[in-house]
């Protein structure tokens, strides 16, 4: 009978002295400040959401995309799967707010676009656009649209 209490004991003792430490491609911090819908800063570090892109600032829906972000995000704890790094050196991420993929939601609920060019094999996020822009969600309720790829040639 000791032998059985003994063994949960050293096991939880072998376990407490475990900590969660992210994987070396993610990291966790506090949101301090939102540049635009698709960029925030985590850390000190500039994050480029990633797959997606939304409205640009002077853009048509662009104020209202980061305002969203901003209430959302802002002094709320994050965690960054990095996926690489962009030409101006940000980190290119998948940004998750209490395990829920906030790439994902603003596409799904129309603050953002799938950024085509670099999602190629992105299921789940041409779905979420789909229904967004069925149910005329966020900037799909303008009856066109103009991504911000294109917004950016022209200006």
């Amino acid at each position: 009978m000791k032998k059985l209490l003994f063994i949960p004991v050293a096991a939880g003792l072998i376990f407490a002295g475990w900590t969660y430490r992210p994987l070396p491609n993610q990291f966790e911090g506090y949101v301090s400040a939102i540049k635009d819908c698709d960029t925030i800063v985590v850390k000190n570090i500039t994050v480029r959401l990633a797959k997606i892109d939304c409205p640009e600032k002077k853009q048509a829906f662009g104020e209202e995309a980061r305002l969203y972000v901003s209430h959302i995000t802002f002094g709320k704890q994050v965690r960054v799967i990095k996926e690489g790094r962009d030409r101006y050196g940000r980190v290119i991420g998948q940004i998750y707010l209490n395990d829920k993929d906030l790439n994902y939601h603003l596409v799904r609920y129309g603050y953002a676009w799938v950024y085509r060019t670099y999602c190629k094999k992105c299921d789940v996020l041409y779905e979420a656009e789909r229904l967004a822009r069925e149910e005329k969600k966020g900037l799909w309720g303008n009856p066109n649209p103009e991504p911000p790829w294109e917004y950016r040639k022209k200006h």
